[in-house]
């Protein structure tokens, strides 16, 4: 059964007035300021290991494939390196939070969305380990899941193979 566009638009409408609606933010919003998208963020990863970054679908197991021949410590600066910003400049990302979303979940490390978030003085609770769990009120302000975990805290994101498979353990 499919619905036309303004009964969708009336449906979200209504969700989202509702706090049933969840926004879901990849790293493709975060290239509009300048971030590397996946295949850039791990481009000097590949070189480093001689292969092809276009050939690569897979940037777990890449990154373990380089944790495993350097150190996880060398995989997580160079990563580091180049997620760092303060950038707030994404016309995509104001529109969105614009929408005053209660739940933001996203798999970005990159602080885009928090730096978004502070120029528009909105207050936010973030999620990117299991101990902010605890303290959640999404009837105070907007909660921002960050599922692979946060460019601030590198001893926890989720970055390699190994990361990923043990993800529901730790």
């Amino acid at each position: 059964m499919s619905i036309s566009v303004s009964e969708f638009i009336e449906d979200f409408a209504s969700k989202l007035s509702n706090d049933q609606v969840s926004l879901f933010v990849g790293a493709g919003v975060s290239t509009e300021i300048g971030l590397p998208s996946w295949k850039m963020l791990f481009s000097d990863v590949a070189k480093a290991l001689s292969l092809d970054i276009d050939a690569i679908d897979d940037y777990y197991q890449l990154s373990q494939y380089y944790c495993n021949k350097y150190s996880e410590s060398d995989l997580k600066r160079l990563v580091a390196l180049k997620l760092q910003t303060i950038e707030t400049g994404s016309k995509t990302l104001e529109r969105l939070l614009d929408l005053d979303f209660k739940s933001i979940w996203t798999t970005n490390f990159d602080t885009a969305i928090e730096n978004c978030l502070l120029s528009k003085r909105t207050r936010y609770y973030k999620v990117h380990n299991d101990k902010d769990l605890s303290c959640i009120n999404t009837n105070l302000m907007p909660v921002l899941y960050k599922i692979n975990g946060d460019i601030n805290d590198l001893e926890n994101i989720v970055l390699t193979q190994s990361d990923w498979e043990n993800y529901e353990y730790s």
